[in-house]
């Protein structure tokens, strides 16, 4: 997102730089005794300053989308979910079904997923629907992916920011809230890995105690045709 004092600053200078100065005339003044002209030295510029050509190219490569937005726009689509879940390491698997839509926004800025799962098993054999909602980006000024994540079963929004490997096809992110159960803080790892065109997968890995990650959820997503 740019920010706003970019945005004013980078318009001042335009509007600066667009502008004739208007000099007024003063009174003329005897003429002084002539000296030997000083050779001119040019013009210094404040640490940092630039043109407004120039701050115009930067804002417009930080803002515009780019490879690695490209590079993403391969997930959007229809797709079904295979969902496995894990409430404790060592526990036996939870299945479940769903389906996911993602589409393109702003320009092809951002991805927007919206997930929606049959009924899960809770401790105490509730059963709860769930439904969830992604924002997925590539930040080029941090030089990182990142991710602001909602669901019905919060009320909190969890933010994440990851990195990609050599291939490009897996993406790692990590992210910190408040553990519902417990109130206590809780770190997470999400593994998005980009196996073919119409298939991801996706790994949530939670910090244990012990300093060790325990991978408690993994969804299969494949393209519907």
């Amino acid at each position: 997102m740019l920010c706003p004092k970019t945005v004013a600053v980078a318009a001042a200078a335009l509007l600066l730089g667009a502008a004739g100065a208007t000099v007024l005339s003063e009174p003329a003044q005897p003429a002084a005794p002539s000296k030997p002209a000083l050779p001119s030295k040019p013009e210094a510029k404040m640490p940092g300053e630039m043109n407004p050509e120039e701050m115009m190219k930067k804002m417009m490569e930080n803002t515009s989308p780019g490879p690695q937005h490209k590079a993403m726009a391969v997930a959007i689509g229809s797709w079904d979910l295979q969902a496995t879940m894990w409430d404790q390491p060592g526990g036996s698997p939870q299945k479940n079904t769903g389906t996911a839509e993602i589409k393109a926004i702003m320009g092809g800025r951002y991805l927007v997923e919206s997930v929606k799962m049959e009924a899960f098993e809770m401790p105490g054999g509730m059963k709860v629907p769930f439904e969830g909602m992604n924002i997925s980006g590539y930040d080029n000024m941090k030089k990182k992916y990142v991710f602001s994540w909602i669901d019905s079963m919060a009320t909190g929004i969890l933010h994440g920011e990851g990195e990609a490997d050599a291939s490009g096809k897996v993406i790692t992110y990590f992210a910190e809230c408040l553990d519902p159960m417990t109130g206590m803080p809780a770190k997470y790892k999400n593994v998005c890995t980009h196996e073919s065109p119409d298939r991801i997968t996706f790994e949530m890995h939670t910090l244990m105690p012990d300093g060790k990650w325990f991978k408690n959820f993994v969804l299969e997503y494949t393209r519907r045709k």
